[in-house]
């Protein structure tokens, strides 16, 4: 899991880590997506990765919904 503490949430550290895992897996041999949950009623998180181009599945896991992300 990734957590941002709140009073250095804003600053783009989120943006950041997500944008290096992302670049980290585009550079590995075989990989076709990433798939991430957060609790529905987390909007900072759901504008985030809806900002990186993770879209909700409808899938659920746990209580937290699901959003993949797919290479171009």
């Amino acid at each position: 899991g990734l957590s941002v503490d709140a009073a250095h949430q804003g600053r783009g550290v989120g943006r950041a880590a997500v944008l290096a895992l992302m670049a980290h897996l585009q550079a590995q041999r075989g990989f076709r997506e990433v798939a991430l949950s957060y609790d529905p009623g987390n909007t900072r998180a759901k504008q985030l990765y809806a900002s990186l181009g993770f879209v909700e599945t409808g899938e659920e896991e746990d209580g937290e919904t699901v959003a993949r992300w797919r290479p171009s």
